[in-house]
């Protein structure tokens, strides 16, 4: 993997304890995991059988590495401004946000509006 070519070795001693510290490969696990999941950093320790500091070390670490290494290759801006009015134009046509030039995670939630009457959504808070 690319993000592992040129890490450091794969086990090395923890200058403090003696023991082998965590190959990287499993920072790109526990970091993957977390990103797909969105489980607490607690939660992921309990499954990876490592300290939770230890996670909350690893899970922004690993992603400022996966950002550095992938960035430009995956986030690619339109250079002008012709190119990002495209851009606004296909999220109009397809999904009808106007104004929108790029989603997150690629989630699109539905919501539907209550009826008429149903519920607070005519209610402005004040009983009326």
């Amino acid at each position: 993997m690319k993000l592992l070519n040129g890490s450091r070795p794969t086990s090395r001693k923890n200058s403090r304890s003696g023991e082998d510290s965590i190959e990287p490969g499993l920072h790109v696990a526990i970091a993957l995991h977390f990103l797909a999941t969105g489980e607490s950093y607690k939660t992921l320790a309990f499954q990876f059988q490592v300290a939770a500091n230890t996670v909350c070390s690893i899970v922004p670490e690993t992603c400022r590495a996966i950002v550095t290494v992938y960035g430009d290759e995956v986030v690619q801006l339109p250079p002008t401004p012709e190119q990002w009015k495209e851009v606004a134009s296909g999220f109009e046509e397809r999904w009808n946000f106007p104004h929108t030039l790029g989603a997150v995670d690629g989630k699109h939630i539905r919501i539907q509006n209550p009826e008429k009457g149903e519920g607070s959504w005519e209610s402005n808070g004040s009983g009326e």
